[in-house]
C-alpha cells in the first residue's frame, strides 16, 4: 500500500473545506490507539469541528455501522492492536462503502511516553 505524502496544515485545510461544503461544523472521527497521539491529532484540528475519538477500531466500526456517529472525515492509524487500520478500512468498504470516501490513513509512531507507561 502506498500512502500520499503528508504536508503540514493539510488536515486543517481538508477539515475547513469539509465544514464549508457541509454548511456546518465538520464532524471528524479519529481512530488511534495511542492516547497521546490521538490528543495531538485533535489539537491540530480546527477548534470549530466536532471530534469523536476511538482508541479501538472495532468500537469505531460499531459506532459507524449503528449510525451512532455521523462523520465528514475519518482519520485512522494504520498500526493498532486488535484490528489494524487496513483491516478497519476493508471492513468499512464491505459494510458501509460510502464512508470510504471520507477516510484517510494517518500513520503515526507511538509516543515515547505512552509506550513507557504501557509496560
Amino acid at each position: 500500500m502506498t500512502l500520499p505524502p503528508w504536508a503540514p496544515g493539510a488536515t486543517q485545510t481538508a477539515v475547513a473545506a469539509l465544514a464549508v461544503a457541509a454548511g456546518q461544523r465538520a464532524r471528524v472521527m479519529i481512530i488511534e490507539d495511542d492516547v497521546l497521539v490521538a490528543r495531538s491529532f485533535q489539537r491540530n484540528l480546527p477548534r470549530d469541528c466536532d471530534v469523536t475519538v476511538h482508541h479501538d477500531a472495532r468500537d469505531a466500526l460499531e459506532a459507524l455501522l449503528l449510525g451512532d456517529t455521523k462523520v465528514d472525515l475519518i482519520l485512522c492509524d494504520l498500526m493498532m492492536p486488535g484490528m489494524s487500520g487496513q483491516a478497519f478500512f476493508e471492513e468499512l468498504s464491505t459494510l458501509a462503502a460510502p464512508l470510504c470516501s471520507k477516510f484517510a490513513f494517518v500513520p503515526a509512531a507511538p509516543s515515547p511516553r505512552s509506550h513507557a507507561t504501557s509496560s
